[in-house]
């Protein structure tokens, strides 16, 4: 603790238990870019970027299967929307509260899911070539999944209480 502890560089806990965004402004457009993106796919259920948003339930049984997602499917979407929406107006306001940083880390793994299919992200292990070039087609992809893990974490440090660097 003390002299060595770094401020937390997405969101900042205020005495009256709100939080400040201290993120930066670029990486506030880039996030909230991608979330309106989303939120557009999102329109669509037969969206295969989508598939990791809502993984098959009863492999075996493609009756209920297609019963469950009848039932769960749009209250989904509608969640996931609503987190997306929650995560913007933050963006916006520059503060949220605790609860707003909830609806935060679920958008935020709305959005790395969606990017992660993007990149054909299988296992833990799949990540970017060392020798990927920034004229690469998927660089500005592996960057956005790269921020918008980094920034989970954050938002998740802020919620715990602690500040531990990622990794």
């Amino acid at each position: 603790m003390g002299l060595f502890r770094q401020q937390n560089p997405v969101v900042r806990r205020r005495s009256d238990g709100t939080y400040d965004v201290v993120l930066d402004a670029r990486a506030i457009h880039l996030l909230d870019d991608a979330l309106g993106a989303i939120s557009r796919l999102l329109e669509d259920p037969d969206e295969p970027m989508l598939a990791r948003l809502s993984p098959v339930a009863y492999p075996d049984d493609p009756e209920r299967e297609a019963g469950y997602r009848l039932l769960a499917g749009e209250e989904l979407r509608t969640s996931q929307q609503e987190a997306m929406s929650v995560l913007r107006e933050v963006f916006a306001g520059a503060t949220a509260t605790e609860e707003q940083l909830w609806a935060a880390i679920r958008a935020l793994n709305t959005v790395r899911l969606v990017t992660g299919t993007m990149l054909g992200i299988e296992t833990e292990d799949d990540g970017p070539r060392p020798d990927l070039a920034p004229d690469d087609p998927t660089y500005g992809i592996w960057a956005l999944y790269d921020l918008t893990g980094w920034t989970q974490h954050f938002v998740v440090d802020a919620l715990s209480g602690t500040m531990r660097p990622p990794g």
